[in-house]
């Protein structure tokens, strides 16, 4: 392996990696995982797997800060996303990869389905019902913000 990843990243390829390369190895985190089956909200919103490896990966104050991130800019794409012209195909397309990929990586499931959506309708030039979509996104992108706050950033 050369080090280069592709999206979404695999973290057990990752800790192999950084393990190699650094010449140690890398202590998993340890006691109960941060998700369990029981937390995950009805038709699963959350990728529980995907979860659990980021808190193998990072430790609890980088994996907080992780998800505040993805909070903040979620919430700016949504914005821009708003602001952008439905004739603006390339821009949407842009932001909503963007949204695709960080909801990917941090295993919000529902975010990115439906930005994988908008992302293919505007490559193809076919956003007939844009601001629906925008909409049911914002919806979307609400529930699982709420989800992931109430579980790792509530005090």
């Amino acid at each position: 392996m050369d080090g280069y990843f592709v999206k979404p990243l695999e973290m057990n390829m990752l800790r192999n990696v950084l393990e190699r390369l650094l010449g140690v190895k890398l202590a998993g985190r340890e006691g109960k995982p941060v998700v369990s089956s029981a937390d995950l909200p009805p038709g699963d919103m959350l990728d529980e797997q995907r979860l659990r490896e980021l808190t193998e990966i990072l430790d609890e104050e980088d994996f907080r800060e992780m998800i505040a991130v993805f909070i903040a800019d979620s919430n700016d794409i949504l914005e821009q996303l708003s602001c952008a012209g439905e004739k603006d195909l390339d821009e949407i397309s842009a932001l909503s990869h963007k949204l695709k990929s960080s909801s990917s990586n941090i295993g919000v499931l529902h975010v990115f389905a439906l930005s994988k959506a908008i992302e293919a309708e505007a490559k193809n030039g076919s956003l007939e019902n844009y601001h629906e979509s925008i909409a049911q996104l914002r919806a979307v992108v609400s529930n699982a913000l709420k989800a992931l706050e109430q579980r790792f950033l509530a005090e």
